[in-house]
């Protein structure tokens, strides 16, 4: 049964500080549970994104969508088949049969099992891919092999496990590709720029393995003392390695800066606390083209942006609003309203948003004029072109939101093109290079779903 929710705006100042975000959205309002996870994406091809909500109701655990009407308008629906579950741990979305509709995974306990909840033109069908598990409390979708199709990453207390997919739907046999004494979160990323994904692991510090490209995984680099409870992968510094921040007990958010090679040195703190930090989001917020960092503050029941320099030094943080008497634990960012610029929300026992404001990514204006980049179709369905126009050669490289490289060092030369085409919808960038590797401009690209 679907439920329509009307906005309701609250234009409290004494909580909404930034005037680059509109005023809080309430969405909903969840008084029997508390939301653990936010995700945005496009689940029923209308090309707006909508919002999928893991809720923790006791005696059992639940999946809500929020199908996006536009004008800040939902309509919410608890999807059946996740609408029981026991002890929900944790969820991530992607078209894991390449059928043009976006799935989620989600992981469970009592028994500890991976769901994969099909999307068949917009009603989900579960499928269990494994159910003789060990502690899975997290899991992650990416392609380790560069297949194009979405391989598993489950994180299993003591070890982490890849599931290989073997054809659009299907998965191999699970196999142990770390152990350790205790791991409590992880992360993909491409670290030592090969252009196969890697893994880091929060643990006591946080350790990086290197994928090989056919499913081994050898441990590069360990880095920290103390508890790292999160980690998040993006460039930070705008030198195109992709950086972490972890999220370590007493200390707060840390910034380790990556050598190109998957080793990690500490940079800078983001953020010194002690609050507990359950999720952040590593993106662009301002329309300068560099990562910023969003999160909440559960105890204090404040959501917060700190901005990035572009080089890796960061703000004090910025108060977006403050939600009195709620643990805000769950954060996320999406475009809502379909103006390419990503939005902002957040979740406890109500549901809130805000708009993002900002209205241009910035370029460097140093840039000589000789040289002359076109990026066209924009947004780009099944390909788009990026086109020089200019009388010497330069190079482009194309990032995800997270910083996560999807092609990399493409040269292109005078007066000719290159069309690149990307499996998975989104927004990208496109950085161009001089023949000395001078950042030239950064290209915001919207890739729709086929």
């Amino acid at each position: 049964m679907y439920k329509l929710w009307t906005p309701i705006f609250i234009f409290f100042l004494a909580y909404t500080t930034h005037a680059q975000f509109g005023p809080v959205i309430f969405i909903d309002f969840q008084t029997e549970q508390t939301i653990q996870q936010l995700a945005c994406a496009d689940f029923n091809n209308d090309g707006l994104n909508d919002i999928l909500s893991a809720n923790l109701k006791w005696p059992k655990d639940n999946m809500t969508w929020y199908l996006n009407q536009g004008n800040n308008q939902y309509l919410s629906e608890s999807i059946p088949g996740a609408d029981s579950l026991t002890e929900l741990e944790m969820f991530d979305t992607g078209d894991i049969n390449r059928d043009g509709w976006m799935d989620f995974i989600i992981s469970s306990e009592s028994p500890y099992k991976l769901t994969w909840f099909e999307n068949i033109q917009g009603s989900f069908t579960p499928h269990v891919i494994d159910e003789e598990l060990d502690f899975t409390t997290h899991v992650l979708l990416t392609d380790f092999n560069n297949d194009s199709l979405l391989d598993i990453l489950s994180l299993q207390h003591t070890e982490i496990v890849v599931y290989l997919s073997t054809a659009p739907g299907i998965f191999g046999s699970p196999f142990v590709i770390h152990g350790g004494t205790e791991f409590y979160a992880i992360d993909a990323a491409d670290y030592n720029g090969d252009g196969y994904q890697d893994v880091s692991v929060a643990s006591g510090g946080f350790e990086v393995l290197l994928n090989d490209s056919t499913g081994h995984f050898t441990l590069q680099s360990q880095q920290g003392l103390g508890l790292d409870f999160a980690l998040q992968s993006g460039d930070l510094d705008g030198d195109t390695d992709v950086d972490i921040v972890v999220y370590r007990s007493l200390s707060g958010l840390l910034f380790y800066a990556n050598d190109g090679s998957g080793n990690f040195e500490f940079q800078d703190t983001v953020l010194a606390s002690t609050d507990i930090f359950r999720s952040y989001s590593l993106e662009d917020l301002n329309c300068d083209g560099s990562l910023d960092l969003y999160t909440s503050i559960p105890q204090q029941g404040k959501m917060i942006l700190i901005e990035n320099d572009g080089l890796g030094h960061f703000s004090a943080p910025v108060l977006l609003h403050q939600q009195p008497g709620e643990l805000v634990s769950a954060v996320s960012t999406g475009d809502l309203n379909d103006d390419e610029v990503t939005d902002v929300l957040w979740g406890n026992f109500s549901l809130g948003a805000q708009l993002n404001e900002c209205t241009s990514v910035a370029v460097d204006q140093s840039a000589p004029f000789e040289y002359m980049v076109n990026v066209y179709p924009n947004p780009a369905q099944n390909y788009f072109v990026i086109e020089n126009n200019s009388q010497g050669p330069f190079s482009t490289s194309i990032y995800d939101q997270t910083g996560r490289a999807t092609k990399l060092d493409m040269i292109i030369h005078p007066l000719d093109s290159r069309n690149v085409e990307l499996t998975y919808p989104g927004l990208y960038f496109v950085t161009v290079h001089d023949p000395t590797g001078r950042l030239l401009s950064v290209r915001k690209v919207v890739v729709q779903s086929r």
